[in-house]
């Protein structure tokens, strides 16, 4: 759960204070370090299996980082285009690598929330009245944890198979949050 909390809560927080407060002091470092993190929160929406905060948090994370943005631009505008430190370079590398990452998380989450080929049956909710959360769904370990229960090449996941096609729940109250009971 520490991780969960880490990744969801803290990291986006983090990445958007860090904007704030200390933004890159060059042109390509800032809207390098404002884009890797705005796809960084554009992948927590679309593939996180958002099980700390509301399912809105990532909207109002997105919210933040606008105004993270214009707090940085009004403080310190950047100074020169291109970094001038090794230490600029390195953490200018690692908001690309970054980057990188999260447009790959949203291209997975992009094509496991597709349907699938072939006929669907449209089946009537087990759950009765009230709001629900789809935490894991999809054809990718993106967005359905249980998704790896289809490779049959890892003994382990044999006995599970079955599960890769299941969708979990959670019932949210009128704020988004996780209801009670």
């Amino acid at each position: 759960m520490l991780i969960l909390y880490i990744l969801q809560l803290i990291l986006p927080i983090a990445l958007i204070a860090w904007i704030a407060v200390v933004p890159q002091r060059s042109v390509v470092g800032f809207c390098t370090q404002a884009a890797a993190t705005g796809l960084g929160l554009i992948a927590l929406l679309l593939g996180g299996i958002l099980l700390v905060p509301p399912y809105w948090g990532p909207w109002a994370f997105g919210l933040l980082l606008i105004v993270a943005v214009v707090i940085a631009l009004r403080r310190r505008s950047p100074v020169t285009v291109w970094p001038r430190s090794i230490a600029a370079w390195f953490v200018l590398t690692g908001f690309v690598a970054f980057a990188l990452f999260a447009a790959d998380q949203i291209r997975l989450a992009d094509l496991g929330a597709q349907r699938p080929a072939g006929a669907s049956i449209d089946l009537a909710s087990p759950l009765g009245t009230g709001r629900y959360l789809v935490v894991n769904g999809g054809a990718t370990t993106v967005v359905n944890a249980h998704a790896d229960a289809l490779d049959q090449s890892i003994p382990a996941h044999r006995a599970f198979h079955g599960t890769a096609y299941g969708v979990d729940f959670v019932a949210i109250d009128r704020f988004g949050l996780r209801a009670d009971g």
